[in-house]
C-alpha cells in the first residue's frame, strides 16, 4: 500500500500511496521527532545521515516505513 522512495537516499524522498491525504511524521532511530509533513515529496537533505521512521497515517491507514539516509 505504501513505497518509500528512494531509499536509501540524500536530497529528496518520495511516498507513493493509493489512500489519498496523509500525514507523516518523521523520528530518528531512537524515537525523537524530527518534522512532519502532508507533503508526498520531503527534503531531508538537512538530515544527517542515518537511519529514520516514517509515521503515515490517514483516515484508513496507518504505516510505519524505515528510511536510510546516506
Amino acid at each position: 500500500s505504501l513505497t518509500l522512495y528512494p531509499n536509501p537516499a540524500q536530497d529528496l524522498v518520495t511516498i507513493q500511496n493509493n489512500i489519498g491525504s496523509a500525514n507523516i511524521e518523521v523520528y530518528d532511530v531512537i524515537g525523537n521527532f524530527i518534522l512532519q509533513s502532508r507533503n508526498k515529496t520531503i527534503d531531508i537533505s538537512n538530515l544527517p545521515n542515518g537511519i529514520y521512521i516514517f509515521h503515515v497515517t490517514s483516515d484508513s491507514s496507518d504505516e510505519i516505513l524505515k528510511f536510510i539516509k546516506n
